[in-house]
């Protein structure tokens, strides 16, 4: 198995629409950056994961030594998607029960975050009521 330091990969994505070589047309030689890819561009639907390279097999990790988007075969795309599926999730619940947060509490927070993508919290946690 490879030792990545802890790498992970945050994300999956579909290719939706393919490179354009009209946007090549009229762009300056000079920012033709990679190899002519410099205005090389795909539309990609991505999907949230969280998985462990270190977690996957051998092969499949060492795609990720060098690059961070990567290219994978039927096979390794399906070991990363049965991983990701593997790995217990944090139930709402859960957090709930250990936070002492209401619902409500909790939605509002997670709209706060989908809205400014950030959630500070600060001074002490509030105290259980008493029953």
């Amino acid at each position: 198995m490879a030792f990545l330091l802890d790498k992970r990969i945050g994300g999956i994505g579909e290719v939706t629409a393919a490179f354009d070589e009209q946007l090549l047309k009229g762009k300056p030689s000079d920012q033709n950056y990679w190899d002519g890819q410099f205005w090389f561009r795909l539309e990609v639907d991505w999907h949230s994961v969280e998985v462990k390279v270190d977690d996957l097999s051998t092969a499949a990790a060492n795609k990720f030594l060098q690059k961070t988007v990567q290219e994978l075969t039927e096979d390794e795309f399906q070991e990363v998607i049965q991983l990701a599926e593997s790995i217990d999730r944090y139930k709402k619940n859960d957090f709930l029960a250990e936070t002492h947060l209401e619902s409500n509490q909790l939605e509002n927070m997670l709209a706060m975050i989908e809205d400014k993508r950030q959630l500070i919290f600060y001074g002490p946690p509030e105290q259980e009521k008493p029953l």
